[in-house]
């Protein structure tokens, strides 16, 4: 893809969520353009829900996966539930279903099940999102 790297990684990683919601057995469709808060909207035997596409492909600080949870340029604002139902965040090792209230902040790091990179042996060792990890339920 020619132009904005970062934009045609978004496209693929949400080319990817839609095959995922195809291959469980949910409708999907695609927003036309940018101009929604949305990229995707997901149905489950008619419950509709808007969800946002986050992705990361590089570590940060070669430690852990930062996904910004806001939309804007240069400042990011956070999204509003007026903009998204939910953010389905696709990482190397696999997808989060988070609901949009479910969101604690901006930022949120991520590492794979038991690769903190500080605390392998104790209970920080999970991701706070864990969770949320392939929780497509959510949406039904």
């Amino acid at each position: 893809m020619g132009g904005n790297k970062n934009k045609g990684n978004g496209t693929i990683a949400e080319a990817q969520v839609l095959v995922k919601l195809l291959q469980q057995g949910f409708g999907a469709s695609w927003a036309i353009g940018d101009s929604m808060g949305w990229d995707l909207v997901s149905d489950w035997q008619g419950k509709v829900t808007r969800l946002q596409v986050k992705s990361t492909q590089v570590a940060h600080k070669g430690r852990t996966w930062r996904i910004l949870f806001g939309h804007g340029c240069k400042s990011k604002e956070l999204y509003e539930p007026a903009d998204c139902d939910a953010f389905v965040c696709v990482l190397p090792w696999g997808m989060y279903v988070i609901p949009q209230g479910n969101v604690d902040g901006i930022r949120a790091n991520f590492w794979p099940p038991g690769e903190h990179p500080r605390y392998n042996t104790s209970r920080f060792n999970q991701c706070k999102y864990e969770p949320y990890r392939e929780a497509w339920h959510h949406l039904k």
